[in-house]
């Protein structure tokens, strides 16, 4: 399939799809609902942490302590954190994810003084049972999610600057976990990856920490990559992040990142607003600004965007809407528009609808 055939077969599905979207069954669900479905899926992560460790029978304090801290992330801003990344399929989130998914891309993307760019991904998880849901086979042709190899921040796309991959890659690998609750996750990631034909092997740790910080939640993200081939690279992660006054959603994120294979360093800010219109449809207002310390320490690109997702036709099939203005420093700041059209479909497991409210 080439690319201008799948870009054709995406606008003839976007322009076919939406007319046919069944608003009028949509709930006004804000983020209530969709909050209780991630507890209860956060709360499987709690009961095989709590498997084996035990409790100290004598200590009355500590169990209720440890039980608090539990219900308040699983029920709280975790739960509707848990739940909006798993809606606009965050690859963070996809990074724990204890399921089967395969994840199919249709994305067109045009930008003020550049060709249209068209472009077809797919990306496979694929739980493996032997191990009780510790070890997961990923087959992965979309170099911004499970592949990202830390080398260069981009705005392109219509989504924040985020670490990218200059080429278009092929990974097949296995992941394995190590630490599995609310609080931590730990995982360590091997295998093998094509660049230009080429095979090199790798290997990738990956440590997340959350912390509860009364209405606050603070997020701590470490990750590191080493290639057979030399390259190697860290990116660390700090998200705090809130609900403000429903159906609002705040995060800030603050990321850096160095790659052997590149100059100097590279790191971010961005503040992101969601509002959750129902359980079928969330908006995000974001604005990214990315830095780099070469040649010497400046803004390389401002964006701004809206990202729009909605659930079409059925609940696995995703459509995106995603106008942006940048102010890129190679375009000497001037205001550079863009907009991203984007359908996805989502196999296996997918952020299931809420029941009803009575």
């Amino acid at each position: 399939m080439t690319r201008l055939t799948a870009a054709l077969m995406t606008l003839l599905l976007l322009s076919i799809g939406l007319p046919l979207c069944d608003v009028r069954a949509e709930e006004d669900v804000h983020l209530e609902a969709p909050a209780t479905e991630a507890a209860e899926r956060n709360d499987e992560a709690v009961e095989r942490d709590e498997e084996g460790e035990g409790s100290d029978e004598g200590d009355s304090e500590q169990p209720t302590l440890i039980d608090t801290a539990h219900e308040r992330i699983s029920s709280g801003v975790l739960a509707t954190a848990t739940w909006l990344d798993s809606f606009f399929s965050d690859p963070r989130a996809e990074s724990e994810i204890s399921k089967t998914l395969v994840k199919v891309r249709f994305s067109v993307f045009t930008q003020e003084g550049d060709p249209v760019e068209y472009d077809v991904k797919a990306n496979l998880r694929l739980d493996l049972p032997v191990l009780e849901d510790k070890l997961h086979l990923l087959i992965a042709g979309d170099p911004e999610d499970e592949d990202e190899d830390l080398q260069t921040l981009s705005g392109k796309a219509g989504e924040l600057p985020e670490v990218t991959s200059v080429d278009n890659d092929f990974s097949t690998s296995l992941r394995y976990f190590l630490k599995q609750s609310l609080e931590r996750n730990v995982s360590l990631r091997s295998g093998v990856k094509w660049r230009s034909g080429m095979p090199s092997v790798f290997l990738e740790p990956r440590y997340r920490q959350t912390v509860p910080l009364d209405s606050w939640l603070f997020r701590y993200t470490q990750r590191a990559i080493g290639f057979t081939d030399g390259r190697t690279g860290v990116r660390a992660t700090f998200d705090l992040e809130r609900e403000l006054r429903k159906p609002f959603f705040f995060r800030s994120s603050a990321d850096a990142s160095w790659a052997s294979d590149e100059d100097g360093y590279f790191y971010r800010l961005s503040f992101t607003v969601f509002q959750s219109i129902s359980s079928r449809r969330v908006v995000s207002y974001r604005w990214a600004n990315a830095f780099r310390t070469a040649p010497n320490n400046h803004l390389d690109n401002v964006v701004l965007s809206v990202r729009y997702r909605q659930r079409i036709l059925r609940d696995w099939l995703f459509y995106e809407v995603v106008p942006e203005v940048s102010f890129p420093k190679d375009r000497n700041q001037h205001v550079t528009p863009g907009i991203l059209l984007r359908l996805e479909m989502l196999f296996g497991y997918y952020p299931e609808l809420p029941p009803p409210r009575k």
